[in-house]
């Protein structure tokens, strides 16, 4: 999150024969932190659509991301009143960066939060969804 280190593990899982990506970040640190994100394709080709769920609220308008692939990866844009929260998506070696950037209005944008997603063992590691 915006200027903390905030160690977090994460797992992904295909739903309903590959149509569906669910992913579920939970941090491990100090402050107790919760997500599930659904991944699924939109109405036009290339485009995404996504719900995110997390511990500060669930369903509810901004919680719905549009957006599509791009080059390497794929983009999402959750739209608040006060900014526009983008999720962007670009493989990094065996993994993925996932990089959120706030765009606020008046201001220019600044880094939320930048995650480097790898391959990695969970064992004994619970999710509480």
């Amino acid at each position: 999150m915006q200027g903390k280190d905030s160690p977090s593990i994460a797992r992904g899982e295909w739903h309903l024969g590959r149509r569906y990506f669910t992913l579920h970040l939970r941090a491990t640190g100090s402050d107790p932190y919760e997500a599930a994100i659904t991944y699924g394709a939109g109405e036009k080709p290339q485009a995404i659509g996504s719900v995110f769920s997390d511990t500060f609220g669930g369903l509810y308008e901004p919680s719905l991301g549009l957006g599509g692939l791009e080059q390497g990866g794929f983009v999402q844009r959750y739209r608040f009143s006060d900014a526009t929260y983008v999720n962007r998506f670009s493989r990094s070696g065996t993994g993925w960066r996932w990089t959120i950037t706030e765009e606020a209005k008046d201001k220019p944008p600044s880094v939320f939060a930048d995650y480097r997603l790898r391959p990695a063992s969970y064992r004994g590691m619970k999710f509480e969804y």
